[in-house]
């Protein structure tokens, strides 16, 4: 897929689930057995994304060693 396509498709995908899909589950209750769930996908702050497995991988991988290198990871040993 071409950057320009995959852009325009997350894009898609963003606003679908600020007023879209996402708004069906943000506007009623799921119930469960354990309860109701209330679900959101979608925040208007910088904390909001949506990453391709390949983007995400990389993201997880920058923030673990983030973490470990500001010391709010200890590493364990046996």
């Amino acid at each position: 897929m071409a950057p320009a396509e995959l852009s325009a498709l997350k894009d898609y995908i963003a606003l679908q689930m600020s007023d879209g899909y996402g708004a069906l589950f943000e506007e009623r209750e799921i119930k469960t057995r354990d309860g109701e769930l209330c679900i959101s996908f979608w925040s208007g702050n910088a904390d909001y994304f949506i990453d391709t497995r390949q983007e995400f991988e990389q993201r997880l991988a920058i923030d673990v060693k983030q973490e470990f290198n500001d010391g709010s990871m200890q590493a364990m040993s046996m």
